[in-house]
């Protein structure tokens, strides 16, 4: 009974000490290192591979309604950190977190997929379910915004989005990223803007609701680009956004960001 109770106060403390570290979570796998935030804004706010820094932040922003401004997903309670380590190598390669209030439940699901030392290439896979808890339909407008500086230099990335759901960024020191919505899951995106992170930012965190401008780019500059979907969530309805990002060194790599990475998790699950 005893060493019962011993066990019970253990798991307890482990708890908590895992939701009291909650405040930066690390996934690595082979080359690849991302770092997340997920009690503040800065959400995703590091991606490094072959030890180079590609990312300065990504996080959601979401708004009920037609009024009013977009608010953080972390504004919503953090309910649950949940880092797992799929392959056995000791390091944590998949992340959940989910988030609860204002009638929500939001589950983020993050895997990590890097590659052979010295390539310069790795993937993150997103998947995004958004449930309606209230009594009663809602009308829900989701964002994400994705600041990326290429090889850690944030003035001279260029910047398109193709097909309203296909950001593609380059840098001419060298290296593409992409991000590819699987629209056959949601349809695409109901609004995109390229262009300016700054100001993209400030569209999401002022007062005002936000359409995006459906701008394209291409940009040049603090290049960042976002992307919004408009929802009308009756009670218990939930929808699923899927999106893959990628980063490779090399332009002649483009037809592994038409795919999104698909390869590259393929190639790690048959594994």
């Amino acid at each position: 009974m005893r060493a019962r109770n011993v066990a019970l106060v253990s798991a307890v403390l482990l708890a908590v000490a895992l939701q009291a570290g909650a405040d930066v979570i690390t996934l690595e796998d082979q080359n690849a290192i991302a770092k997340f935030d997920p009690a503040s804004s800065n959400g995703m706010y590091s991606w490094t591979i072959d030890g180079v820094e590609h990312l300065y932040q990504q996080w959601f922003w979401y708004r009920i309604g037609s009024a009013g401004a977009e608010m953080p997903l972390n504004n919503l309670l953090l309910n649950a950190t949940t880092p797992v380590d799929t392959n056995g190598d000791g390091d944590y390669d998949f992340l959940i977190l989910q988030y609860k209030g204002s009638g929500l439940q939001v589950d983020l699901k993050f895997i990590l997929t890097g590659a052979d030392l010295g390539s310069h290439t790795a993937d993150m896979a997103e998947t995004i379910t958004i449930k309606n808890t209230s009594a009663a339909s809602i009308a829900l407008h989701f964002y994400q915004f994705c600041d990326l500086d290429l090889n850690n230099t944030p003035y001279n990335d260029t910047v398109e989005i193709r097909d309203g759901a296909r950001a593609f960024q380059s840098d001419p020191l060298g290296g593409w990223a992409s991000e590819t919505v699987a629209t056959a899951i949601t349809g695409p995106p109901s609004h995109h803007e390229a262009g300016d992170a700054g100001s993209i930012l400030a569209k999401l965190t002022d007062a005002s609701p936000t359409d995006l401008s459906d701008a394209t780019g291409p940009f040049t500059g603090d290049a960042a680009w976002s992307f919004q979907w408009d929802f009308n969530l009756g009670s218990g309805k939930s929808v699923l956004i899927s999106k893959d990002k990628l980063i490779v060194p090399e332009p002649a790599a483009m037809s592994l960001l038409a795919v999104g990475g698909l390869a590259l998790i393929v190639r790690r699950r048959r594994k």
